[in-house]
């Protein structure tokens, strides 16, 4: 992998955070604190513990550029690719929630579902921009 693969991880990752972020905090934060009985609350809004979400942000942000990068390169179709991938990537593990835990909210699983589908077209015209020869 190239440096400008790390470059771009690095952005995909802070595009990642920016959206985790204004979804989980800002646009949805107390809807989440008042309809998700498993998650962790503080003052009526979501309290993760940083460090997992960042981890998991640097995952999910390395397999959108690599996935979703590799198929782009052959069907130029990023965009759709990276919210695809975010579709299966996080409708896998809201599915498993769903099923494993009693106290699971769908409507919260559809909300991060949503989540995933947007940060995925996010991550996808990252990768389009960079597909005109763009460098960063």
């Amino acid at each position: 992998m190239t440096k400008n693969f790390y470059v771009r991880w690095l952005l995909a990752f802070i595009a990642l955070v920016a959206i985790d972020v204004l979804w989980h905090r800002v646009v949805f934060g107390s809807w989440y604190g008042a309809n998700d009985s498993v998650a962790r609350v503080s003052n009526g809004f979501l309290a993760p513990i940083i460090v997992f979400i960042l981890i998991a942000d640097v995952l999910f942000s390395g397999a959108l550029l690599y996935f979703a990068g590799a198929v782009s390169e052959k069907n130029r179709n990023y965009v759709l690719n990276g919210a695809l991938l975010g579709l299966v990537v996080v409708g896998y593990f809201s599915l498993c929630g769903y099923a494993l835990i009693p106290n699971w909210n769908p409507a919260v699983g559809v909300a991060d579902v949503l989540a995933g589908v947007l940060e995925g077209a996010a991550v996808g015209w990252l990768l389009k921009y960079w597909s005109r020869g763009i460098t960063v």
